[in-house]
């Protein structure tokens, strides 16, 4: 992406020896130190959008509630069209529906939880997503 700017920055190799003398016993090419001291990547992500799409499913095949059924299938929906499109509007319904899911699962509310947490902006808000709670 042309003009985007990071906001972090990869350490030198030179600065993950303490010591000269480390630097100059390992002589190492980049590629050697990485192979020999680097974390590989991990490419599977189990929690993608297929993944959590088989879960939601997996989670709506036990449930009998019609409203809960077809919440879930929204999110489904949804998911699979946040994966296509990319559109962070869907992105933003999902959450708010899995945040008032939350609330009506668990039984419990704003008042009984803001009173945890430091940041109550999000803990104290019903989105109102749920047209049966």
């Amino acid at each position: 992406m042309a003009g985007r700017k990071s906001d972090f920055t990869l350490t030198k190799l030179d600065d993950l020896f303490s010591t000269q003398e480390q630097r100059d016993e390992e002589k190492l090419s980049i590629e050697e130190f990485y192979a020999k001291y680097g974390t590989p990547v991990v490419t599977t992500n189990l929690y993608d959008t297929d993944g959590f799409i088989g879960l939601l499913s997996e989670i709506n095949s036990f449930i009998q509630n019609g409203n809960l059924k077809s919440e879930l299938q929204y999110l489904m929906d949804q998911t699979e069209q946040a994966k296509e499109t990319h559109r962070m509007e869907i992105v933003n319904d999902i959450y708010k529906k899995l945040h008032d899911l939350d609330y009506f699962l668990l039984r419990y509310g704003p008042k009984d939880v803001a009173k945890y947490v430091e940041d109550d902006s999000t803990v104290s808000k019903y989105y109102g997503t749920l047209p049966f709670y």
